[in-house]
């Protein structure tokens, strides 16, 4: 039987689901935005998902006839599956229909995932027992305050906060 690894490791139903809303206000003297966000993104291919939770809040205020307060601030949280970015891509599912030969099947006659000798291991063991993931959470914030003095002056202060926080998670199982 021949292998069609195109076909195996292909995501055909590849799901994207976005969903956000927002809000925005004000009155006399001060005005708002608030908005959240949600963003699911499955590959193409088996083993890579991409997951993604964001608000943002903005509002300013008029503390006075010259002087307005404001703060925008933002923030996200992002969950990448990253397998396809491992070992020089030989790993990957995209590179495995050109390296690996049609004869070498997926399955055994049992119909478990074969561990085949070689060079290269099987993409489908890799994605069950391989652990690839990149998070990034990031609070950025930017807060303000000016002051109208004189006809056509204006003096600003601004205060601001780019926070990243990184981690990245990664194990590649021996028996490959």
């Amino acid at each position: 039987p021949e292998a069609h690894w195109d076909k195996v490791v292909t995501n055909r139903d590849a799901i994207i689901q976005q969903h956000s809303f927002s809000a925005s206000g004000g009155g006399e003297g001060h005005t708002f935005f608030a908005s959240l966000g949600y963003m699911q993104q499955e590959a193409t291919v088996i083993g890579s998902a991409f997951e993604r939770i964001s608000g943002s809040l903005n509002f300013s205020k008029d503390l006075t006839k010259n002087i307005t307060f404001s703060s925008n601030n933002q923030a996200s949280h992002m969950l990448q599956n990253a397998f396809l970015e491992t070992s020089a891509y030989f790993e990957s599912p995209r590179s495995v229909k050109y390296f690996l030969s049609p004869l070498v099947t997926p399955y055994d006659q049992e119909g478990n995932i074969n561990l085949f000798g070689g060079s290269l291991p099987n993409p489908l063991y890799l994605v069950e027992n391989n652990v690839s993931d990149n998070r990034l959470t990031r609070i950025v914030t930017n807060n303000g305050v000016t002051w109208d003095f004189a006809k056509g002056f204006t003096f600003g202060s601004t205060f601001n906060v780019d926070m990243q926080l990184y981690n990245f998670r990664t194990y590649s199982n021996p028996t490959y």
